[in-house]
């Protein structure tokens, strides 16, 4: 379960107008957020793409994100004994 603090949408936005030309991978842009000095959240969250996994365009890697942050906030709500195994 991803624990760290989520980054605002903005901060994502802003993240796709530095990421260079798309199509481009998820490593690329964790370069470019890095390279940009954006926090630890930003490119915790970003890990969690896989690093060859492309994105097609700025509105394709917003709406991923979306999509992850979305998943991340439904993990975090499930109840405790969903989450766990049946050999738990």
């Amino acid at each position: 379960m991803y624990t760290k603090q989520l980054p605002n949408m903005k901060t994502i936005q802003q993240v796709a107008k530095l990421a260079g030309p798309f199509p481009t991978s998820a490593r690329m842009i964790v370069f470019y957020a890095k390279h940009f000095g954006l926090d630890h959240d930003v490119t915790d969250f970003l890990h969690q793409f896989h690093p060859d996994e492309m994105f097609q365009s700025r509105a394709d890697f917003i709406t991923r994100c979306d999509e992850l942050e979305l998943m991340i906030q439904e993990e975090r709500e499930m109840p405790k004994e969903v989450l766990r195994s049946p050999q738990d």
